[in-house]
């Protein structure tokens, strides 16, 4: 081989490498521009409104759209009338007699229930006149105890407090609604003093709370990017099936997750952030929907690795086809086992193929399933536990959308007014109670200096 043909031949294998080195480059750029919530941790509102949701294919129960028959029927319930008229009918409608005093039949009255709302404000005035005594002083009496000190009563302040915490209006929004729609003008900062006494007052509560999730055999957690004072902070959340915790917190790292929960008892459901790895493996399940968005980016990224993610895809749909069977009554947790080996099996094959792969992102995933492998199936052992982590994140919807609206919390009082409304408004949710019958006595009590209520307990 001559030198020229040596020149073209080191040539040739350069400008290949090169080539190879720039289609590898232009796959990841274009998968870098198709990132959304199904291939990434990115929320699901921050997708573009056109873009197709990515979903697990449905399974088909042979079933017709809406109603089954014999279903629950969900009917509107009649409340106690406040008022009520007699309607009878002059004239038959068939043959336009007029119809005798008598025609009335017992027992087949129709009722049409109008109901209605009037905001009616009451105010209660405390007169206190200035006393003169024999010594030439003057003396005021004080507001009576069980008074509120505020200009506002328990009333006013429950709903102030869930037009901000469960709503999700400002503080601006919710002096408008006091003045257009409840006719009492509220200031803006008079507002604010209703969110800081709400946050003293719902300590307690709290605190109980958080007791009970420490001590829950199965709990979630989850963190979401939040504002605080102008800088960036993270709003943490600690939930189980009957009540969930939130903490804004200005790091997001085990630190952090320890300030939430300092003590952990029963399984853990977490995503695979790096600070809840020191939750030992036995103690902890990771969230296969977030192992579903990791494959389906390495789909986005076509050629071989796009292919290990289709494998990882089709087993992890396997998977909760068998999990959605279990939770239905259809096969018990014996079955649930012996049939979850094989996948478990096919799974473990592909993740140690993925850990030898030239695509740096198929390395990492391979990696990180077989370091936390346990992890990854204590649902299939463990009574209570769930293969993701959607409990938390449900949970943790309505302050990202919050957030999006009023821009996060400036001060102490205030990141403690939403933590703590939170945390009671996704409490009462999940224990089919309402807040707005709760709130006023929890006012009640903290100004007559009593012990404060706890939120009802869980049922069934």
């Amino acid at each position: 081989m001559t030198e020229l043909e040596q020149q073209l031949t080191q040539q040739v294998a350069g400008l290949t490498k090169t080539v190879a080195e720039l289609q590898a480059l232009i796959a990841e750029l274009r998968a870098r521009l198709g990132i959304n919530s199904s291939n990434s941790s990115k929320p699901p509102s921050s997708d573009p409104p056109w873009q197709p949701k990515r979903r697990p294919p449905p399974i088909a129960s042979g079933k017709k759209p809406g109603g089954q028959p014999g279903h629950k029927p969900h009917k509107r319930v009649a409340l106690p009338a406040t008022d009520a008229f007699d309607c009878c009918a002059q004239h038959c409608k068939h043959c336009g007699e007029v119809l005798p005093e008598d025609s009335v039949l017992p027992g087949q009255d129709h009722v049409h229930q109008v109901v209605d709302v009037r905001f009616v404000v009451e105010v209660t005035d405390y007169h206190m006149p200035l006393q003169r005594c024999r010594c030439g002083k003057e003396t005021r009496a004080p507001i009576p105890d069980g008074v509120p000190k505020s200009n506002f009563g328990p009333q006013l302040h429950a709903l102030g407090a869930l037009l901000q915490g469960q709503f999700h209006l400002s503080r601006e929004e919710t002096a408008r609604f006091f003045a257009d729609i409840v006719g009492v003008h509220v200031s803006v900062g008079a507002v604010q003093l209703m969110c800081d006494r709400t946050a003293v007052a719902l300590r307690p509560a709290c605190k109980d709370i958080l007791r009970e999730l420490i001590e829950a055999s199965s709990k979630h957690a989850d963190e979401t990017g939040w504002r605080h004072g102008g800088k960036r902070a993270w709003l943490w959340v600690l939930a189980s099936q009957t009540c969930a915790y939130f903490h804004i917190d200005p790091q997001r790292s085990r630190e952090a997750f320890l300030r939430l929960c300092p003590e952990l008892k029963g399984v853990l459901h977490t995503d695979r952030f790096s600070a809840y790895w020191h939750v030992l493996d036995e103690w902890h399940q990771l969230c296969h929907a977030h192992l579903r968005r990791d494959d389906q980016a390495l789909v986005d990224l076509g050629g071989t690795v796009g292919e290990l993610g289709k494998r990882l895809l089709a087993e992890s749909n396997a998977m909760f086809t068998l999990w959605h069977r279990f939770v239905a009554g259809e096969i018990d947790r014996a079955v649930l086992r012996a049939e979850m080996l094989p996948i478990q099996a096919r799974v473990r094959e592909i993740a140690t193929s993925a850990q030898d792969h030239e695509h740096k992102k198929a390395r990492a995933l391979g990696n990180s399933m077989l370091k936390h492998w346990p992890s990854l199936w204590r649902f299939v052992e463990v009574d209570g536990v769930e293969p993701t982590n959607n409990t938390a994140e449900r949970d943790l919807r309505p302050s990202v959308i919050q957030k999006r609206k009023n821009g996060g919390t400036r001060s102490e009082l205030g990141a403690e007014f939403q933590a703590r409304m939170q945390t009671v408004v996704a409490t009462a949710r999940k224990r089919k109670f309402t807040l707005a019958g709760w709130l006023p006595g929890l006012f009640d009590a903290w100004w007559e200096g009593i012990p404060l209520p706890l939120l009802p307990a869980p049922t069934g």
